[in-house]
């Protein structure tokens, strides 16, 4: 869980790691896609909340939280992954209503969303996460990982990196 607030320095923020299980079956599957403008993320932060929807999406995050941390209790991966392509929606939603909009979609992103509406679809479960930016990351477990490489080969989609869930920071 990553704390911070508009207007707070860097050196300020810090996250937490509020899972308790580790999902050892997550798969995360990048797709660089680079941006044809640039675009900061302190930019998109500073307009956000001139957003009509900035203010609902600041009191749901409670509730928000709340699901999060339950789907994580009940390692409830697919309700995780439901939740991030939720909040991308609500990022994506609120810096293009803000005064100075911003659509951080590129077209190869909205393809792939819509590839992704299309394997789930398929009863292929995956789900997209979306941030400041056009770069999509896909949220897949191991068990339905090939056929998501398939697909997105298939779709002339082979520059990705596949990951997964770190084990947490360590002192070297």
């Amino acid at each position: 869980m990553w704390l911070s607030y508009p207007g707070i320095s860097n050196k300020d923020c810090f996250s937490v790691r509020i899972d308790k299980y580790l999902f050892n079956d997550c798969i995360l599957i990048t797709i660089p896609i680079s941006p044809k403008q640039k675009l900061s993320t302190e930019l998109a932060h500073q307009h956000a909340i001139t957003s009509p929807f900035f203010r609902k999406w600041l009191l749901n995050r409670k509730e928000k939280l709340q699901q999060l941390l339950n789907a994580i209790n009940n390692k409830d991966l697919w309700a995780i992954a439901k939740l991030a392509e939720q909040d991308t929606y609500a990022l994506h939603l609120i810096t293009m209503t803000s005064n100075f909009p911003i659509v951080l979609y590129e077209e190869k992103t909205l393809d792939i969303m819509q590839l992704c509406y299309k394997m789930r679809a398929n009863n292929i479960p995956v789900y997209f996460s979306i941030d400041t930016g056009p770069t999509i990351v896909l949220i897949t477990d191991k068990f339905n990982l090939q056929k998501v490489e398939d697909i997105l080969k298939k779709n002339d989609i082979n520059n990705y990196i596949n990951g997964k869930i770190a084990q947490g920071a360590e002192l070297i």
